[in-house]
């Protein structure tokens, strides 16, 4: 009878910690019927251990390594990895010292049924406080301060028990409550990321939007002054046509089209959020006396989001834009094209050789995991190498269509 148990026990601690990783971790890169399959041969591996093999050890690492190879498929940073692994464990030993403290004589422990039920309100209740939609990327050592207070927990859990008192069961309460806390701020710490990084791509955006406002009420007046004197330019072009003066006549029409071409208007794509973007990040580097050049083929409305696009396509620039400032010879070559739902943005620059430096490395910092969190949206990838001398990072958008 206890095998049978303990099977739908772990069968239910398994469903708890698959609602725990996508809670945290997100949608998983592999199909469904795949992530699924990974843990039903984690639970196999599990209850084979237990059922077969009575050593604490075997099912210590039965538990952990898994686990671990689990998470992979959804392609976080290792920092997060390691929270969740040691989170878990932490919670699942201090849970069943709890158990104890509340049934010591119960058939029921050995087959983990109160722990794993238990285990499951605790997911149940992180997920209905702490479920985020949006999964962003974490790289922080903040991380690994959360890590060791779990395992500071662990160790305390190991030296106070596992005894059945009543003052056992308050400390497993107290260390219980300490790891729901570590869960909480993490989950505040992604929220406080996912604030500075809208407010850093709202900020980009709007600089842009500014820059491209300041660039159309240019043209605009150029193009009211030519407007008004249009007669005059008519009667001249007229008395050169007349008098054979065709060269004159056709400098005539270059100076008139010069004049129509706004300084800072590098593109003209007609994609409204490309080009205020370009625009905004090449009048930068113009003042920089960077030489560049763009290549862009793109339809003029595409269904991507514009804080995502400002998010991407902002913070690779800022990027090119900060090594360039060191860098001696100053070059940059933009290339983003669009072809089948796919948007490949490829940008290249010179760099110093030595590490750059720069203005506000923590938002340097939370705009490289801002690009890679927008990229998931689009199952997208980043790439990045040196060739010839220059730095190339190259972002892949797939699944993007035209509006029609």
């Amino acid at each position: 009878m206890q095998p049978t148990v303990y099977l739908v026990s772990n069968a239910v601690h398994m469903y708890a910690v698959y609602i725990l990783f996508t809670a945290v971790l997100g949608k998983s890169k592999l199909h469904q019927f795949a992530e699924i399959l990974t843990y039903i041969v984690y639970y196999l591996i599990n209850c084979g251990v237990y059922l077969f093999m009575d050593n604490i050890m075997l099912n210590l690492i039965s538990n952990i390594l898994p686990m671990f190879v689990i998470m992979l498929q959804y392609k976080k940073p290792i920092q997060t990895y390691i929270f969740l692994t040691i989170g878990v464990c932490a919670v699942g030993m201090i849970l069943d010292w709890m158990m104890f403290c509340i049934f010591p004589e119960s058939m029921l422990l050995k087959s983990n049924t109160p722990q794993s039920i238990a285990f499951l309100g605790f997911v149940f209740l992180f997920r209905h406080y702490f479920n985020r939609k949006e999964k962003i990327i974490v790289t922080s050592n903040y991380v690994m301060l959360l890590v060791i207070i779990s395992i500071g927990t662990i160790i305390i859990a190991e030296l106070s028990g596992p005894e059945s008192n009543a003052k056992c069961f308050v400390i497993s309460v107290i260390l219980l409550i300490i790891n729901f806390l570590n869960f909480y701020l993490y989950d505040k710490y992604i929220e406080n990321m996912q604030m500075k990084i809208m407010f850093n791509a709202v900020e980009s955006s709007n600089q842009a939007y500014k820059n491209q406002i300041q660039l159309m009420n240019e043209s605009q007046k150029k193009i009211r002054l030519l407007k008004h004197d249009m007669k005059n330019h008519l009667l001249k072009l007229k008395y050169d046509l007349e008098n054979g003066n065709y060269t004159k006549a056709d400098e005539y029409i270059n100076n008139m089209t010069n004049n129509l071409i706004t300084e800072k208007e590098f593109v003209n794509t007609g994609n409204i959020d490309f080009d205020c973007l370009l625009n905004y990040k090449l009048s930068i580097a113009n003042e920089m006396n960077v030489v560049f050049s763009c290549h862009i083929v793109l339809p003029e409305e595409l269904q991507v989001n514009s804080f995502d696009l400002t998010v991407i396509l902002g913070n690779l620039l800022d990027n090119a834009l900060n090594a360039l400032k060191e860098a001696k010879v100053k070059q940059l070559n933009i290339d983003i094209n669009y072809s089948i739902g796919m948007i490949v943005i490829k940008i290249e620059n010179t760099f110093a050789n030595i590490s750059s430096k720069y203005d506000d490395p923590e938002k340097h910092g939370y705009g490289l995991i801002s690009v890679r969190t927008s990229l998931e949206k689009y199952n997208g990838k980043l790439q990045n190498n040196i060739v010839d001398d220059k730095y190339v990072v190259k972002a892949v958008l797939y699944n993007v269509v035209k509006k029609s």
